[in-house]
Protein backbone atom coordinates (compact mmCIF):
# COMPACT_ATOMS: atom_id res chain seq x y z
CA UNK A 1 0.00 0.00 0.00
CA UNK A 2 1.50 3.47 -1.28
CA UNK A 3 -0.74 6.03 0.45
CA UNK A 4 -3.82 6.54 3.09
CA UNK A 5 -6.32 9.27 2.12
CA UNK A 6 -10.45 9.71 2.13
CA UNK A 7 -12.44 9.20 -0.66
CA UNK A 8 -13.63 12.11 -2.27
CA UNK A 9 -15.44 11.19 -5.38
CA UNK A 10 -16.65 8.04 -6.84
CA UNK A 11 -17.48 6.68 -10.37
CA UNK A 12 -21.45 6.52 -11.49
CA UNK A 13 -21.39 3.24 -10.58
CA UNK A 14 -20.76 3.07 -7.32
CA UNK A 15 -22.67 4.07 -4.08
CA UNK A 16 -22.12 7.50 -2.85
CA UNK A 17 -21.78 6.40 0.79
CA UNK A 18 -18.29 5.80 0.45
CA UNK A 19 -17.20 9.60 -0.05
CA UNK A 20 -15.37 10.83 3.31
CA UNK A 21 -14.48 6.78 4.20
CA UNK A 22 -10.71 6.18 5.53
CA UNK A 23 -8.73 3.79 2.75
CA UNK A 24 -5.41 3.09 1.82
CA UNK A 25 -4.12 2.75 -1.59
CA UNK A 26 -2.69 -0.60 -3.13
CA UNK A 27 0.23 0.19 -5.29
CA UNK A 28 0.93 -3.22 -6.54
CA UNK A 29 -2.01 -3.64 -8.57
CA UNK A 30 -1.33 -2.16 -11.77
CA UNK A 31 -3.65 1.14 -12.58
CA UNK A 32 -2.71 2.45 -16.52
CA UNK A 33 -1.99 6.24 -15.40
CA UNK A 34 -1.19 5.20 -11.95
CA UNK A 35 2.57 6.87 -10.84
CA UNK A 36 2.02 6.76 -6.74
CA UNK A 37 0.28 8.71 -4.00
CA UNK A 38 2.73 11.68 -4.22
CA UNK A 39 -0.18 14.10 -5.36
CA UNK A 40 -3.43 15.46 -4.20
CA UNK A 41 -5.64 12.76 -5.79
CA UNK A 42 -5.44 9.50 -7.08
CA UNK A 43 -8.08 7.49 -9.31
CA UNK A 44 -8.32 3.73 -8.52
CA UNK A 45 -10.30 1.06 -8.81
CA UNK A 46 -12.61 -0.35 -5.86
CA UNK A 47 -10.40 -3.18 -5.38
CA UNK A 48 -7.03 -1.58 -4.74
CA UNK A 49 -8.33 0.15 -1.76
CA UNK A 50 -7.63 -1.08 2.02
CA UNK A 51 -10.74 0.53 3.73
CA UNK A 52 -10.60 1.68 7.68
CA UNK A 53 -12.78 2.60 10.57
CA UNK A 54 -13.99 6.51 10.18
CA UNK A 55 -12.30 6.81 13.90
CA UNK A 56 -8.88 5.63 12.25
CA UNK A 57 -6.22 7.58 13.31
CA UNK A 58 -3.99 8.48 9.97
CA UNK A 59 -0.78 8.30 12.20
CA UNK A 60 -1.33 4.44 13.04
CA UNK A 61 -2.60 3.80 9.70
CA UNK A 62 0.43 5.11 8.11
CA UNK A 63 2.65 3.04 10.54
CA UNK A 64 0.73 -0.27 9.66
CA UNK A 65 1.24 0.59 5.94
CA UNK A 66 5.18 0.92 6.81
CA UNK A 67 5.29 -2.24 8.41
CA UNK A 68 4.02 -4.31 5.52
CA UNK A 69 6.36 -2.43 3.32
CA UNK A 70 9.07 -3.75 5.58
CA UNK A 71 7.85 -7.72 4.65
Amino acid sequence: FDGAGEIVKVGKDHNEDLIGKKVAVNQVVYVPGYEGSWRQYVITPKENLMFYPDDADYDKICKFLHYQTLY
